[in-house]
């Protein structure tokens, strides 16, 4: 009997053992988007992403690059780094910061995991915004937390130093995507 309380123990507490609390899956909840006008600014600025202390290391300048690539490919016009960081250096909260016909993007990195964005194509991450107009109201707040994958063919296919910027790109495609359009020129 004494040999079989293992195995007994075993079938009994393995399946408690599997349960995830809802913070540790990768894709718990899904994010709330909310848009709340149809119209975006042209000029947005990208503000220095924030970063919650539990997130781990993030690349915040990397993927402030990634946000503006983002929004010029959806057809917005990103202002410069340097200005918006000089414009922005008051540290007044997003939504009071005011800039000539610009929009604000706040970002906010919650987790971050691009261990192993290289060596097996995988991200995982979660990321909020939140996207104001030039009079400071909301114009949508977005976010995603997501386990990015290569595919195999994509992986085979793409170096090791590309793989996590892939991922990374596709990261803020998703996240932006529920932006709406700039206004036509």
């Amino acid at each position: 009997m004494p040999r079989l309380l293992p195995i007994v123990l075993l079938v009994l507490l393995a399946p408690a053992a599997c349960v995830l609390p809802p913070d540790a899956r990768p894709n718990a909840e899904p994010l709330a988007v909310r848009v709340v006008q149809d119209r975006a600014p042209a000029n947005i600025a990208v503000l220095a992403i924030e970063v919650e202390p539990t997130a781990g290391l993030v690349p915040v300048e990397d993927l402030r690059g990634f946000a503006r690539k983002a929004l010029m490919d959806r057809g917005f016009t990103p202002l410069a780094a340097g200005y918006v960081d000089q414009a922005s250096a008051s540290a007044v909260p997003a939504s009071s910061l005011r800039l000539p016909e610009a929009g604000v993007l706040a970002l906010r990195v919650g987790r971050w995991n691009d261990v192993r964005a290289a060596s097996q194509g995988v991200l995982q991450a979660r990321v909020v915004g939140v996207l104001y107009d030039e009079a400071g109201r909301i114009v949508a707040q977005v976010g995603v937390d997501q386990e990015l994958r290569l595919s195999p063919s994509e992986y085979a296919a793409t170096v090791p130093e590309l793989r996590r910027d892939i991922l990374v790109q596709r990261l803020f495609e998703a996240l932006l995507a529920p932006l709406p359009a700039p206004p036509a020129l």
